[in-house]
């Protein structure tokens, strides 16, 4: 059985922007998201912002009311994602927001982010390259800092040089 992975709203726009959103879904995981994740990403296409396809990721919607201290602290989606990775105790959580990760981490969870799940495909020949992806996901206003830069090339055998 693949391990499970719950993803949340950034990462899937950030990979749908880079123009490898696709790619990483072929990744050996079990992708699951939420309905709070999905509303998401509808709020941001009536903004006018493309829409990631959700075809290969299960959506799970709660009917109990999300954990409020999580809602307290994160926004809806990133609540609903860690409260669903607890719940159906999937390995991995793709997060990229600091305080959603620092949540994470500190519940124990096995984390990553897009730029992970970034070098995690090319380690599967999905992609051959990040370097490109990188620059497209850059020019289209995703933020990502120098050092994480410099961090996932050499991780990608890419050396450190964007």
């Amino acid at each position: 059985m693949a391990e499970r992975i719950v993803i949340n709203t950034g990462p899937l726009i950030a990979l749908n922007m880079g123009g490898v959103l696709g790619a990483c879904l072929k990744l050996p995981f079990e992708f699951h998201t939420t309905a709070e994740v999905r509303a998401e990403l509808e709020r941001g296409t009536l903004l006018g912002k493309p829409s990631p396809d959700l075809g290969l990721i299960r959506i799970t919607a709660f009917p109990p009311p999300i954990s409020p201290l999580l809602q307290a602290a994160l926004d809806l989606g990133e609540a609903s994602v860690i409260q669903l990775a607890v719940q159906i105790k999937a390995e991995w959580v793709c997060i990229d927001e600091s305080l959603g990760r620092r949540y994470s981490r500190a519940l124990g969870m096995r984390l990553t982010g897009s730029t992970g799940l970034l070098v995690m495909a090319k380690k599967h020949k999905l992609i051959s390259e990040i370097r490109p992806t990188l620059k497209i996901m850059l020019a289209a206003g995703v933020h990502l800092s120098d050092d994480l830069i410099v961090s996932i090339l050499k991780e990608a055998d890419e050396g450190s040089q964007l």
